[in-house]
């Protein structure tokens, strides 16, 4: 009884204050397929990660076709309705021998709120191979 009194009280006193308690996306999903930037190949087992106020999180991989899909990040806030919410997120590609790729995945004022996932598909991503890196030689004196 003592809880769902105190309980009360907070909603009470957060409503009165202005605070709203909703939920919000934190990120789009996204799907689509990674490729080779320079064969246009697909990329099989490339590690996709979801990067959300500075946090790398592991969310998929790529399939045999190089294809990939991430669902939404969802999260429920209590917060004061000020100015346009949105929420910088990115999902980042990796694999060993290629340069690490990057994808928005920033929600902005109307993805926000919205009861749908706000969503992002047919995307291409491209991966470069990481240079090759030959010695040096020494020279004979």
């Amino acid at each position: 009884m003592k809880s769902w009194c105190l309980f009360l009280v907070i909603t009470f006193a957060l409503g009165c204050s202005g605070c709203v308690i909703r939920p919000h996306w934190l990120s789009k999903e996204a799907s689509g397929t990674v490729r080779d930037a320079d064969t246009g190949e697909p990329l099989a087992d490339v590690t996709i990660y979801r990067a959300i106020d500075g946090s790398l999180t592991p969310v998929s991989k790529t399939d045999a076709r190089g294809q990939f899909h991430v669902g939404a990040k969802r999260s429920v806030r209590i917060e004061v309705p000020l100015g346009d919410p949105s929420h910088a997120s990115s999902l980042v590609f990796r694999k060993p021998g290629f340069i690490e790729a990057t994808l928005s995945t920033r929600t902005i004022t109307g993805d926000v709120y919205q009861s749908a996932p706000p969503s992002k598909a047919g995307v291409i991503v491209q991966m470069k191979k990481e240079p090759i890196q030959l010695p040096e030689t020494t020279r004979g004196k």
